[in-house]
């Protein structure tokens, strides 16, 4: 894409639809240029490092078991502004200390007492109200209204008024305008409907430029936040970074108040507005309950004031809410990426140009089933106001069906023998109002094993068998279709599992080598017979569906 400006901005995506690079500029006089590791062939999501072409701000993470962000870094630890942090939790999820642990520049830290049965803090001078609201933080004061929205910061001296969506559209006598929950027009009290004081236009729910007193300012993202800003010539008049949590890294040029991913950060508190609620960025927690309730199958997200889940590297909340509702056409249309009811900025949430799964690189252009292909609704899952969410059937898919996650090809017969009377409607699994799920029972024939059962292994759909594991077991593929048969014993010695582990005759793996799919069992007594080379089909290899 191009501003206009006329700076161009190039994205990448790795094959898990993670943002791999950015580059605004050319790449010979880059403004920024960053590329992201997201931990290679252990890829789980996490964020591990990103390099910068101004190497004394490349970064890396840490986390722990709980995909917790333990300890990020600048790499360099010796130029002027690195940095070093460690963070701690309790089991609850409660940020306990931000601690410096090296580097070069003036660095945040911060340590709280948490009650255990409340998660609230209780260091000194910290207080809440009887409804969990924070009232102080040992910097300023705090009050609620009836609906958990902060109205007043330090008693009168600040005031705020909300609409009746609940989106504050009076800040100390600043009045908001807003489209579709973003703020699109700042206007001075009195001033009449052609005299904003400030406007805002938006790109895939990116804020990508300011209009103020007849110029325009072009901001740059990375994946979570505005990098640099620029004017109509393309000079630039910003330069911004954050520590893990929000807190201020560096700001060269013109300050702005959009300063930590979407939230607007109020000069009198030091609070990021989240419009459901308000961030600290020096606690690193909200200051009210999330509206929504947590996942039992996550405790973690029990914890209602932790921003989302002490990860604030990979994942963003863009609505104070945690359900990722900020971000449903950040892929160019369709339903946003869940991951535990939290914005995951590995897939739709980056807002740079792909989407995730629903957005159009599954659902859409890229993968041949967005515009004028198949329906992009019927990609994720359907949630309702408490975060219980169950998976859609097929519907209209169009001219090809998607891939879901369960499985591939999961709308039509056309890759399984009619004979086995396969039901499009029990594509997907069948998930009950507490998210728990199951896989419908189905007539495959005597000649492929249960589904239900195969999805319990390792043999999971859409593994992929990577060509290291193959030498281990010493396999090897030849260009005949028998080239394989008694393979699927050494495989399974190399991962550790017995036939009577796998409880079933036959394991189904899909190899996908050369991008051509390849789905075939071998029933065997010993189930351990498995045919994993490429270029072989056949009716009763078909994977279920």
């Amino acid at each position: 894409m191009t501003y206009g400006n006329s700076t161009p901005a190039a994205y990448s995506y790795n094959a898990q639809l993670q943002i791999a690079s950015i580059l605004y500029g050319s790449s010979t006089s880059p403004l920024f240029s960053l590329a992201y590791n997201w931990g290679g062939a252990n890829d789980d999501g996490l964020l591990m490092g990103v390099t910068d072409a101004n190497s004394a701000r490349s970064t890396s993470y840490t986390y722990d078991q709980l995909k917790r962000l333990t300890l990020a870094q600048t790499v360099d630890q010796v130029s002027a502004n690195t940095w070093k942090l460690g963070f701690a939790y309790d089991r609850y999820g409660n940020r306990m200390s931000e601690s410096i642990l090296g580097g070069t520049a003036a660095m945040p830290s911060n340590l709280v007492l948490i009650d255990p049965a409340t998660n609230h803090v209780i260091s000194a001078s910290y207080s809440y109200d009887a409804d969990g609201d924070m009232t102080s933080d040992g910097l300023h004061t705090y009050s609620d209204d009836g609906e958990h929205r902060l109205n007043h910061v330090d008693g009168a001296a600040n005031t705020y008024a909300y609409d009746g969506g609940g989106l504050r559209v009076n800040r100390n006598g600043n009045f908001y305008i807003y489209s579709a929950g973003k703020v699109i027009a700042e206007y001075a009290g009195g001033a009449v409907a052609a005299s904003p004081t400030t406007e805002y236009v938006y790109a895939r729910n990116k804020r990508v430029a300011t209009i103020n007193a007849g110029a325009t300012t072009f901001h740059y993202w990375d994946h979570a936040s505005i990098r640099s800003s620029a004017n109509a010539a393309g000079s630039v008049v910003r330069t911004f970074g954050h520590f893990p949590f929000g807190e201020v890294w560096y700001e060269t040029g013109a300050a702005d108040k959009w300063k930590f991913t979407t939230y607007e950060r109020d000069a009198e508190s030091g609070l990021d507005y989240a419009s459901a609620r308000f961030h600290s960025s020096r606690l690193g927690r909200f200051m009210s309950l999330d509206p929504l309730p947590g996942d039992r199958k996550n405790p973690q997200s029990l914890n209602r004031y932790s921003y989302v889940r002490n990860n604030p590297i990979s994942s963003s909340d863009p609505a104070g809410m945690e359900d990722c509702d900020d971000c449903d056409d950040s892929g160019g249309g369709g339903t946003p990426v869940y991951l535990q009811n939290e914005c995951s900025m590995a897939m739709s949430c980056d807002g740079l140009g792909s989407g995730g799964q629903g957005g159009d690189s599954q659902g859409g252009d890229n993968q041949g089933n967005g515009d004028g292909g198949g329906s992009d609704q019927s990609q994720g899952p359907a949630c309702d106001d408490s975060g219980n969410c169950q998976m859609p059937s097929s519907g209209d898919q169009g001219s090809s069906t998607p891939d879901y996650p369960w499985g591939p090809d999961s709308g039509d017969d056309s890759n399984t023998d009619s004979s086995n009377n396969n039901s499009d409607a029990s594509a997907g699994p069948q998930c009950d109002e507490n998210g728990d799920c199951t896989l419908p029972a189905q007539n495959k024939g005597p000649d492929v094993v249960d589904q239900a059962k195969q999805v319990n292994t390792v043999a999971t759909w859409g593994m992929m068998v990577p060509g290291a594991l193959l030498a281990a077991a010493s396999i090897a593929c030849a260009a005949t279709p028998a080239c394989a048969l008694g393979a699927g014993a050494a495989l399974i010695s190399t991962l550790g599992v017995s036939g009577a582990t796998l409880g079933f005759s036959g394991l189904v793996i899909n190899a996908l080598f050369g991008g051509t799919g390849a789905y075939s069992v071998v029933p065997s007594t010993s189930g351990c017979q498995v045919d994993i080379c490429t270029g072989i089909s056949s009716g009763a290899g078909a994977p279920p569906k």
